[in-house]
């Protein structure tokens, strides 16, 4: 149940992030807005999004070996392995990512005002809601 509570922090610290930039737009601007910065956090961002990448790559990979062979300790190992990766690893690297591609974005304006970004981005927060609505529910339920 541990790994349950680390992906629950992260995904609550996710939904904060996101009603304090609705709460407190200016006051987050100002605080992403750093182009003195931005040799560092574009470093951090292609660290983190190409770890998470990697993660789920891998993760996806192992998973469909698991269930190929048919056997369930294999496949509990497995799950148990993905689902505790995912909380401690995943979880913190999609953090990382989001802040340091919005604090990217505001180099070059509004998020929403540059086209291919704006796309990215929905389609990065789409990924999150089938992460969390379907993969993370089957982790759990599997797991028994």
């Amino acid at each position: 149940m541990a790994t349950k509570r680390v992906l629950v922090f992260f995904l609550i610290v996710m939904a904060g992030m996101v009603v304090a930039a609705l709460v407190f737009p200016d006051h987050l601007r100002g605080l992403l807005h750093r182009p003195a910065l931005y040799r560092h956090v574009l470093f951090v961002h292609i660290v983190a999004t190409t770890l998470f990448f990697a993660n789920a790559v891998i993760g996806i990979l192992w998973e469909h070996r698991s269930l190929a062979s048919g056997r369930p300790t294999a496949i509990l190992h497995t799950y148990d392995t993905v689902t505790w990766l995912d909380a401690r690893f995943s979880s913190p690297l999609i953090v990382v990512s989001v802040v340091a591609g919005i604090m990217l974005s505001t180099t070059y304006g509004d998020i929403w005002q540059i086209g291919w970004l704006s796309l990215a981005f929905l389609l990065f927060i789409l990924s999150g809601v089938v992460w969390v609505g379907s993969d993370i529910p089957t982790q759990y339920r599997i797991r028994g």
